[in-house]
């Protein structure tokens, strides 16, 4: 760094660059502002209602679930929802429909199948 008038330049660059430059957690990270989303196949209904199944059986350990619910808003997006709702989700979660649990069984008993055909191979 250089004295007086040249030392302001060189911290103003530095400042400058700080804020401009994307701040990246890791190597192969995007910043922030680009995350990719996780994509579903699920319905905003099932996602919450899964999730609501796994944090019931201890599975999901967060104690927090307005955290919980901020995170899947932010990471994962369904084929009708690219940004999920906060609000949408946590009513789904709080007050699944019939369909939802029935759709949601659906999607476990698939993954049960997959599981036993996995393991007799």
């Amino acid at each position: 760094m250089g004295t007086g008038k040249n030392q302001e330049v060189d911290i103003n660059i530095n400042i400058i660059v700080k804020q401009e430059s994307p701040q990246l957690k890791e190597p192969g990270s995007v910043p922030n502002n680009q995350v990719q989303k996780i994509q579903v196949s699920l319905s905003v209904a099932q996602l919450a209602y899964m999730f609501r199944v796994l944090t019931e059986l201890g599975i999901v350990k967060n104690k927090n679930l307005s955290e919980l619910m901020r995170f899947l808003t932010n990471n994962v997006s369904t084929p009708k929802a690219k940004d999920i709702s906060f609000d949408s989700l946590k009513v789904k979660f709080y007050n699944p429909d019939h369909s939802t649990k029935v759709s949601v069984q659906d999607v476990i008993i698939k993954q049960l199948n997959f599981i036993r055909k996995d393991l007799n191979q």
